[in-house]
């Protein structure tokens, strides 16, 4: 993975208006080096990797890359740019210095250097906690995936029914539900990921699936109501990959975005090799607070659960049932 190099942020867009939104949009656009679709053009049609643009940008030849796309390539890139837009969705580009999201500058040369993006994309700057665990998930974690889901994309009252409805004698256990709604984040995967944003959007909350197809595929196909009801319910659909990508291949490339975006991870359940571990380690560089279920026993479907709190790695979650 590597040393994250890290980049000190102050300001905060999630509080602006549509028009201030539009017009910081559109002065990025206007000032950038490259446009967002000459960035796409780079790497959805001629193939280069993120390093290869972060590179360019250090050595002051972005203007040479500029001036060597052709007319096919651009041309290609504004067809794929029409299509997201005419399902609503937009791009966003490493070289948006106001509306690229801050949180993401914290992963350094690891950021994306280009976002497909589906909904609000003020969610990307909004406090949020990531809920990650399994796909091939327990009847428990299952459970707690989805009341995670919803106590932290819930408002007071939705915690309060929650004590109310299953006899859970506080929210204690559960850091930081002293204030009002989170986003959650997480993948759009089986098993946790489906819980989780289920529980979130049970209560009204706003949930951001970060996936690792193409904005017109939906892995795994039966969530694909379920990703238009996070749109629905005013969330957000992101990802690294062009339209046509299957999961195949990319199973990692959303975890170092689900910590970045995190103020907090809460690991539901996992084994100890497994996609959310993957996350975790990312979470560890960028120092972010890792919370792990504590289901006071050990098994081999929470392995990565014990081993994160004996080693420290994580704080406990206590299993309130």
């Amino acid at each position: 993975m590597g040393s994250v190099q890290k980049i000190e942020v102050t300001d905060s867009v999630e509080d602006w208006d549509d028009e201030q939104w539009d017009m910081a949009r559109f002065f990025d656009e206007d000032v950038a080096a490259l446009s967002r679709v000459e960035v796409l053009a780079l790497k959805a049609i001629r193939g280069m990797e993120d390093k290869e643009l972060f590179e360019a940008e250090n050595k002051n030849q972005l203007d040479d890359l500029k001036r060597s796309l052709t007319r096919r390539e651009i041309k290609e890139a504004k067809q794929i740019d029409g299509r997201l837009r005419l399902m609503g969705g937009d791009l966003i580009s490493f070289l948006d210095k106001i509306t690229y999201p801050m949180k993401l500058l914290s992963l350094g040369a690891y950021r994306p250097a280009l976002l497909y993006c589906r909904g609000n994309l003020r969610l990307l700057e909004h406090e949020a906690v990531g809920i990650i665990g399994t796909r091939v998930i327990s009847e428990r974690g299952f459970m707690m995936a989805g009341d995670m889901g919803m106590l932290y994309g819930g408002k007071e009252i939705d915690r309060r029914n929650w004590l109310q409805r299953t006899g859970c004698p506080s929210l204690d256990g559960f850091p930081g539900l002293d204030k009002e709604e989170y986003v959650v984040v997480g993948g759009l995967a089986s098993g946790c990921d489906t819980a989780m944003h289920q529980g979130c959007l049970s209560v009204g909350g706003k949930s951001v699936a970060v996936v690792t197809t193409g904005l017109d595929r939906v892995y795994p196909q039966r969530n694909e109501m379920l990703q238009w009801n996070i749109l629905k319910e005013g969330g957000l659909i992101i990802t690294e990959q062009p339209f046509g990508t299957l999961q195949k291949g990319y199973l990692q490339d959303g975890n170092r975005i689900v910590a970045a975006l995190s103020t907090r991870l809460m690991v539901v359940e996992c084994r100890i090799k497994s996609e959310a571990s993957e996350t975790v380690r990312w979470a560890l560089d960028l120092e972010k607070d890792i919370y792990a279920v504590d289901y006071g026993l050990q098994a081999e479907w929470n392995s990565g659960n014990v081993a994160m709190l004996r080693e420290k790695v994580a704080k406990p979650i206590p299993y309130p049932f």
